[in-house]
């Protein structure tokens, strides 16, 4: 299993702009939790799963509407690439370094 655990730096590339935002993951066997920094405000990630180099998670929001994102992501030397779904609107690519 890759190892997770830690800051990383991150990015999703959105219609309306770039999204920056920092994760800390605590991973516990299969399973992790995250705390997500943004300009969104802080976020807890209580559902996170690997399974091997991929992570899967979900992310839900508030303002300026309610809306739930599902992630995926795979992690490899350091570098984390995946998706970010929002439902109906869309699918964007997630990008990350390990701090």
């Amino acid at each position: 299993m890759t190892e997770i655990g830690g800051a990383w730096q991150c990015t999703v590339d959105t219609p309306v702009g770039v999204r920056n935002f920092t994760v800390d993951i605590t991973p516990s066997g299969d399973q992790f939790q995250a705390l997500v920094k943004g300009n969104f405000g802080e976020l807890l990630i209580e559902d996170g799963r690997v399974s091997g180099d991929e992570m899967t998670w979900s992310m839900a929001i508030k303002t300026p509407l309610p809306l739930t994102f599902n992630c995926k992501a795979v992690v490899s030397d350091g570098t984390m690439n995946g998706t970010v779904s929002a439902g109906v609107f869309g699918k964007y690519p997630l990008k990350g370094t390990r701090l």
